[in-house]
């Protein structure tokens, strides 16, 4: 009874890796972690690089101007190209979560907080190589 139970809970978070059922979990994902969320997250993001008086138009003419069925089927298709169905479902069980979602909020900024940092390390490294 319990291998049973085991071999039916193995079932259903595991799927062959076809095209469709990375296609299927692919789209699951951006469900949940949703195209428009993240191009405008990034779009916020080159805006803070600008001047503050040029931010507003900026951003009116970003979310005008960006082909967001065009962004869907890019992502859609880098997903379905770079990761198995199985991880695609993992991943959006885990984006889903309390933690995913606290993960997907805080992980952009910290990324910008070390960036420079490892930007500068990598060029003093460089730097000695071609001395």
């Amino acid at each position: 009874m319990v291998l049973i139970a085991v071999l039916g809970a193995m079932a259903q978070t595991s799927v062959p890796d076809t095209p469709e059922a990375r296609r299927a979990a692919a789209e699951e994902f951006l469900t949940v972690v949703p195209v428009g969320e993240e191009i405008g997250r990034i779009i916020r993001e080159m805006s803070d690089r600008l001047p503050e008086a040029q931010r507003a138009t900026f951003l009116e003419q970003m979310n005008q101007r960006v082909d967001m069925v065009y962004m869907k089927g890019v992502m859609l298709d880098g997903l379905v190209a770079n990761l198995t169905a199985n991880e695609l479902r993992a991943a959006a069980r885990f984006y889903s979560s309390p933690e995913g979602k606290a993960v997907r909020e805080k992980l952009p900024k910290a990324i910008d907080e070390i960036m420079p940092m490892i930007q500068s390390e990598l060029n003093r490294a460089a730097r000695r190589l071609v001395r």
